[in-house]
């Protein structure tokens, strides 16, 4: 038997005889398809078809997820005066508790809980709601140690700058370093250790410099390489030891080369970058960079079977529309789903863990068959609900029992159907990041005037150097020591301006101890900088039709015709390359 029965006979009416179609976005206004293996979704799933196109679908997922920026503000807990590190800045709606408070049992999110009004707007209900229950500091896992400056990850351990991330220990300044150690700089790095800026790479050990590149060891500028080790400013190598530049050396040559470069020396580090890049853009590229897939159509892919448009997921089964995924099946339109057993059936969520979830943000810790919700957790049957723990059949956090929750949910359900309202993610307007602050900028990167025009906001950490003695300040790169062998204990008393933002930074004593012990320069940029660029190091997130430079074939790529790259089809690269 149903429990929504009213909600399910409507909902019935508009996919029993839905066919493959097109349909007009109601952001952008661009066509889009309805293909005939979403409509197989929308009936597994439950949902009615969206009035948005994927890509703005997804826009909307990203505003929801700060994996950028930190922000000094005050916290907003009873009694409390204190100034503390945030992913939300000062002046918004809401109000923002510390970890420590927010976990504790002096406050009860239930206590904010409002009665469904069925004359009203369901987002404008959620939306009073939504501001009055206050937001965590940075919903940093309670069990991770010593990583105060850190969000979203599980299980991390001294851990500074670091956005996501699952049991990994030492990383400083990175996002999605998983099962990882002693590495910095890092974008999406797996089991990998004493690593420097490695993006989108896994089980590589001592290596600085690394991109798409697997099972590496004792290397620098590495790119889309596999199983290599002592090998420098190499591109679409296989299994080779002693390669510089894709050129074979004897070992003893290699070594001798080594000696002779000076790697922790900045103006030599710039020159080898410059020479690097130029060198991978005279390469051929893949087309996409999958692994072990059966029909699985995206880029970034590891053992998936049945993907649609899915982007850098993890062993994922019958997905559409995912990106960010670690193990999850039968799911559509999903940013951001972490570690845990059984995910499975949920559809337009961001940072969620669990199963049965839909139209939600960081629902996790076991939760399941939760709609509308946003920071909850260990819940189960709960719909427009903020901030609860433990709970079950609760409706915008008022308790109700089970035949209650089943009766309302089903009257609250299908008068959003009726309205037009179930089936969309929460509006732009409605996340508490700022859009620069937010993956959104980084995919669909948009002006403050066009982010305002879009109902987001805009927030900047100022730029002051106001009471601080000049004669700590370093411009960078000019008042920096060329050679880290220059660099003494100083430097953690220095602020470092950001020779791109002009964002001031300091130099954490354990970073130090690393930048020495892998001889590697002081950085010029500000940590925020350097994450941007290493987003920009991925492809974007869609695809393009596109001829193989080799064979000629149609196939779908990664990287935008209009950069004039060679890019090879699958079937070619692999016979040039192995």
């Amino acid at each position: 038997m149903s429990h929504t029965p009213n909600f399910d006979k409507a909902l019935d009416v508009i996919l029993k005889d839905l066919k493959p179609h097109k349909r007009t976005c109601q952001q952008c206004g661009g066509d889009f398809e309805i293909f005939k293996e979403d409509i197989e979704f929308y009936h597994m799933l439950r949902v009615p078809p969206p009035t948005f196109c994927p890509e703005c679908r997804k826009q909307r997922r990203f505003v929801f997820s700060n994996n950028m920026m930190f922000y000094k503000r005050p916290c907003d807990a009873p009694g409390h005066t204190e100034w503390m590190i945030s992913l939300f800045p000062e002046n918004i709606p809401h109000k923002v508790f510390d970890h420590h408070y927010w976990w504790g049992d002096e406050w009860d999110p239930m206590r904010y809980g409002i009665k469904w009004d069925s004359s009203l707007p369901f987002f404008e209900q959620f939306r009073g709601l939504f501001y009055r229950v206050p937001l965590i500091q940075s919903n940093r896992d309670p069990r991770s140690e010593a990583s105060e400056y850190t969000a979203y990850g599980l299980e991390l351990k001294n851990c500074y700058y670091v956005f996501g991330g699952i049991k990994s220990e030492d990383i400083w300044y990175g996002n999605w370093p998983i099962n990882s150690r002693d590495c910095m700089d890092v974008f999406i790095a797996w089991n990998s250790e004493s690593c420097y800026e490695i993006v989108a790479s896994k089980d590589n050990h001592n290596c600085a410099y690394i991109y798409f590149s697997d099972g590496c060891m004792d290397s620098r500028f590495l790119y889309d390489c596999k199983n290599c080790s002592y090998c420098f400013g190499c591109v679409n190598l296989r299994n080779k030891k002693y390669h510089f530049f894709n050129q074979p050396l004897t070992k003893e040559a290699y070594e001798q080369k080594m000696r002779e470069m000076r790697v922790g020396s900045r103006s030599e580090l710039l020159r080898l970058q410059r020479e690097f890049w130029t060198f991978v853009g005279k390469n051929f590229r893949r087309a996409t960079r999958n692994e072990n897939v059966v029909h699985a159509t995206g880029t970034l892919l590891r053992n998936c079977k049945n993907c649609f448009m899915c982007f850098w997921v993890e062993s994922g089964e019958n997905l559409r529309y995912v990106d960010y995924s670690l193990p999850i099946k039968d799911s559509m339109d999903i940013t951001i789903a972490g570690a845990g057993g059984g995910m499975e059936r949920m559809y337009e969520i961001v940072n969620a863990a669990t199963y049965d979830i839909k139209f939600s943000h960081y629902v996790r810790q076991s939760s399941h068959s939760v709609e509308y919700s946003i920071n909850c957790l260990n819940c189960e049957h709960c719909f427009g609900c903020v901030g609860l723990r433990n709970k079950k059949f609760c409706i915008f956090n008022r308790q109700y029992s089970e035949d209650e929750y089943w009766k309302l949910a089903d009257e609250t359900k299908t008068r959003m159907l009726e309205r037009g309202e179930y089936g969309e993610f929460f509006p732009i307007s409605m996340s508490p990041y700022p859009y620069n602050a937010s993956l959104a900028q980084l995919e669909f990167p948009r002006t403050k005037t066009e982010v305002e025009g879009l109902g987001g906001y805009w927030a900047e950490p100022p730029i002051s150097l106001d009471g601080v003695d000049p004669q700590t300040i370093l411009r960078a790169p000019e008042r920096l020591p060329d050679d880290i062998k220059d660099v003494d204990d100083g430097i953690l008393e220095k602020v470092i301006v950001c020779e791109t933002t002009g964002k001031p930074f300091r130099i954490i004593k354990q970073e130090l101890e690393f930048y020495r012990k892998h001889d590697l320069p002081l950085p010029t940029k500000h940590p925020y900088q350097r994450l941007i660029e290493r987003f920009a190091m991925k492809t974007p997130f869609r695809l393009w039709q596109y001829p193989c430079a080799k064979c000629g074939k149609e196939t779908y790529t990664s990287y935008d015709p209009a950069l004039k790259l060679t890019v090879y089809c699958e079937e070619c690269y692999k016979r040039k390359v192995i």
